[in-house]
């Protein structure tokens, strides 16, 4: 289950983007999956719904766009 790895990396990338921007609650994050990385998308749904408690992302929202290839983008955060 390498969602759940790499939810913790889309995680971890979000909160030092938003403290970069002096974000202190993030309400929504965007991401550009490839289909080839093999991504299950509940899987990765729910490893993002578990990884973000205690996090200043714990009532932000998941969005993604599949795509062809193996790119994995964390394409915006959106906060106040």
């Amino acid at each position: 289950m390498h969602e759940t790895s790499l939810m913790y990396e889309i995680i971890q990338a979000a909160q030092n983007a938003a403290n970069d921007h002096a974000i202190n609650k993030v309400t929504s994050i965007e991401l550009i999956i490839g289909d080839q990385l093999s991504v299950l998308p509940e899987a990765l749904f729910f490893a993002f719904e578990c990884l973000k408690q205690g996090t200043i992302l714990n009532e932000s929202t998941l969005k993604w766009e599949r795509s062809p290839g193996r790119e994995l983008y964390l394409t915006y955060i959106e906060g106040e």
